[in-house]
This record gives C-alpha cells, structure tokens and sequence, in this order.
C-alpha cells in the first residue's frame, strides 16, 4: 500500500514501525523523521525526502526491501541539546536490498548506519568528511570508496566489505579494523591533497588492514608522516609478505628516510618506495578526476532542482523546468549549457541554446539566460533526471 502526507512536517517514533505491506511513502515536506519510525517495513521500496533534515536512530532499520535512498539536504552535525546526530545510528541497517545512497550535503556518516546492507553499490557523498564505526560494515557488494574530503575512519568502518577493491580517502585517522577482511582489497590512496593542507599528522591503528589479502599498493599522500600504532595493521596483507605478491608503500620522496626508521614502519622498510611532488600531485589529480565523473553519473539521478518555478515569465505565467543532461561532472561549481523546456500551465516555450543552468554542491543554484540574468526563484526539490545515452 502508499501513503501520501503532503503537509506533514514530522514522523514519530515507531509511527509506521512493522507496516509489512507498506511499499511506498510520500512526504514532500518533512523535516523530521524519529527514531523507529519506518523500522521493520519490509515490503517499503523508496525513500524520497526532499526537505528531510533530521534522521532518527533505526528510522529505517530492517526495510529489507529498500533499494534507493534520496537525501538531498540532511547534514550530519550534532544537535548538542539532545546530544544527537541529525542522521542515527542505524537509521539503514540492515536494508537489504538498498542499493543506492544520495546525500550531496551530508558530511558525517553515522555508527553503523549502513552496515549489512549486502547489496549497496552506489553511493553518492562528496562532503562526507567523518565515516564511523561500522557504517558500512558487510556491504559485501560495494565495490570502491572515494571520499577524499575523509579525514577519520573509525574502527570497522568497512570491515568485511568482501568486493571492496579500491580506497581513496583524505584520512589522517584509520582506526582499528577499518578494513578488516576486505579480502579483495588492492589499492588504498590516504593523504589526498588539497584536503589535507591544514592537517599535520595521520595514524594507522591496530588491524587496520588486516586479512586484506590483495592488498599490493598503499599510497600515502600527505606532506607529513603517518604513524604506525602496531605492526598488526597488516597482517595477512602482500605488505607482511602474505602470498606470492610484494606489496609495495608509496610516500612522499621528502619523508622516504623518515618512514624507513619510525616506529614500527621500519618492520616494514623494505616495502616503502618513494614518490616526487609531481608524482603525488598526479595521483592526488586522478582521483579527483575519477571521483569527479563518478559523482557526475550517480548524480544524474540524485541532483535538486526546483518542483515549481517563480523565475522570469518568458510568456507571462511561471513554469516548472523540465531538462535532460548528457553529461555532468559535479565539482564544486558546475554550469552546463544546453537545450531546456520550460513547461506549465499547459504551454511549452524552449529557453535558448546558450542559456546555462548551474549547479553548486550538486544542488541546483540557478538558470542564467542568454543576457546574463540570473533566476534563483523557487525552493530546492529532488527529482529524477534522464541520461541521454
């Protein structure tokens, strides 16, 4: 069954909880979901909360049918008078069947938010700077993760994400057993520049890596060292002579001697190989490149834009905007120039070839016509957005 409240600012606690054959949900203006509040409605499909900023513990645990989640404004910071994140605890766990996650504002994600969510492939986070404790904790299917805005990872972040090949992160924090059996694990890059320009030092804990047993290449980007809380970080790993593969550490040409001599990194000196500026520089570019055009294609379906219309009347009435895109790269700012159709109040008029509409942090910022001006008029709603193929 669906359920369409248009008016409704808030769900409470336990509201739908265990609503078996509850399958679709709409709330085009709440704000506030509780704790609880969808838990156990197995048979839920798809979450669309444009205006939702607050997200309770287990709001949506269990929803084993739940395959795409859409979050365009929640941002995760602490509401210190309740001493509660704006996105709980488990507010996803164990949703099995969730395959994709778009939060272009969000930058915290919570303690075990994600975790056994088998089969989560795609997710779209470029502001995530915090990742905790068994967020995405047995997400067997996800296969990469670049967050280069990441400064911690905490224990057991992704541990046991058994296709995880590939890691790219800001880190200067990976915490115990962050990535504890990732057996599929090759290529980790921490240290992304230009995040971490205003940070000073980084450290890798206890089994950090361990049992990652296809891990050949670690990249340490930053200009200033890691350390090494204990050699167990990778154990069982091609960097502790597991297998028939040497693994390799690539750091800074700067800091070479530094590492082959530290604590606990000197177990391991005879695995570090070092890399000049522009070496660094190239990597640290390619992965933006490539978090770049991931977030360009995952966002087609994520980005906001505005429901209704109050911009310019190019034939005396407003208009909702309809458009489609074959490409989008989202950067911090991006203006794409092409065809649009504006439609409503049963007229279509097409906006000219060279107008633009521009998007800033994945969200819609505004249309800019031929002349220059600039519309900003009507409230960010998300829609669904057609790639041309």
């Amino acid at each position: 069954s669906s359920i369409s409240f248009p008016e409704c600012t808030l769900v409470g606690e336990s509201a739908f909880r265990s609503c078996y054959s509850l399958t679709n949900v709409s709330l085009p203006v709440c704000t506030y979901i509780g704790n609880y509040a969808f838990a156990s409605c197995r048979s839920l499909l798809e979450i669309n909360l444009p205006e939702c900023a607050n997200i309770g513990s287990f709001a949506f645990v269990n929803c084993l049918s739940l395959s795409y989640v859409n979050l365009p404004i929640i941002k995760s910071y602490m509401v210190s008078m309740y001493n509660t994140w704006t996105l709980g605890s488990y507010a996803f766990s164990n949703c099995r069947s969730l395959k994709t996650i778009i939060m272009p504002n969000n930058d915290v994600l919570n303690q075990y938010t994600f975790t056994n969510c088998y089969m989560l492939s795609e997710i779209v986070a470029p502001k995530v700077e915090r990742i905790g404790s068994c967020c995405f904790s047995s997400c067997s299917a996800l296969p990469s993760a670049c967050f280069p805005r990441v400064t911690s990872v905490f224990s057991a972040a992704f541990a046991y994400c058994s296709n995880l090949t590939e890691a790219s992160f800001a880190a200067t924090n990976i915490f115990q057993s962050a990535f504890l059996n990732c057996s599929q694990l090759s290529t980790v890059k921490l240290g992304i520049t230009p995040y971490t320009s205003n940070l000073s030092s980084g450290t890798i804990s206890n089994f950090a890596f361990c049992s990652c047993y296809h891990l050949q290449s670690l990249y340490i980007l930053a200009s200033y060292p890691y350390s090494l809380v204990n050699i167990s970080a990778f154990y069982s790993t091609p960097i502790s002579t597991y297998g028939n593969v040497r693994g390799s550490i690539y750091v800074r040409e700067s800091l070479y001697q530094t590492y082959i001599s530290a604590t606990n990194w000197v177990t391991y000196s005879d695995r570090f190989v070092s890399l000049t500026d522009a070496q660094i520089n190239e990597l640290s570019e390619d992965i933006l490149n490539v978090e770049n055009e991931t977030r360009g294609t995952s966002l087609v379906t994520g980005l906001c834009a505005p429901t209704w219309w109050n911009g310019i009347a190019l034939d005396g009435h407003s208009y909702n905007i309809t458009f489609t895109f074959e490409r989008v790269l989202t950067g911090e700012k991006i203006n794409y120039t092409g065809s649009f159709i504006w439609s409503g109040w049963g007229t279509t008029v097409a906006l000219p070839n060279d107008a633009s509409i521009c998007f800033e942090n994945a969200c819609y910022a505004a249309i800019i016509l031929s002349d220059g001006t600039r519309n900003e008029g009507g409230n960010p709603y998300s829609i669904k957005i057609t790639e041309i193929t």
